[in-house]
Parts: structure tokens; C-alpha cells; sequence
């Protein structure tokens, strides 16, 4: 996890971390998420470069854009998490 979170984000989040594309040319291209991980599922948030402050993330995105993932009544009888 190479992000933080700003403390006015903490209470709502767990944390962030950046996945990292191959783009054009061989650069690669990072993208930023703040996460959530609930009793119904895991959440994430896209943060754009103008929600960072350096490595930290300061605010959300004036139109966020969140990936949801529910947790199944099979994932909880299969025991997994």
C-alpha cells in the first residue's frame, strides 16, 4: 500500500493503494483507490489526481466513481472471507 489517507477520510475508508497499467509506449499508467471492506462487501472508490496531496489522498472526487462488491450467501458457507 503506497497511499495514505488524509484524516478527515479515515473514519469512512481503510485505506488506498494505487494498481499500475502498461500504457502506451511502455509507460505505465497509475490508478488510485480508497477501499472499504464491510460485512456486506468491499468497496471501492476511484481517486483522480486531483483528490492527492503527494502520496496521500486529501478528498473525494466531485463525481466519485465506486466499485462495489457484494458478499454472496455462498462466500459466507464456503467460509470465504
Amino acid at each position: 500500500m503506497d497511499l495514505f489517507l488524509h484524516q478527515d477520510l479515515e473514519s469512512r475508508y481503510d485505506g488506498a493503494f494505487t494498481l499500475r497499467f502498461d500504457g502506451v509506449n511502455g509507460g505505465r499508467i497509475p490508478v488510485r483507490f480508497m477501499y472499504s471492506l464491510d460485512t456486506q462487501g468491499f468497496r471501492l472508490e476511484y481517486a483522480p489526481d486531483t483528490s492527492m496531496n503527494g502520496n496521500t489522498v486529501v478528498r473525494r472526487a466531485s463525481s466519485p466513481m465506486v466499485l462495489y462488491f457484494f458478499r454472496t450467501e455462498d462466500s459466507f458457507q464456503s467460509g470465504i472471507p
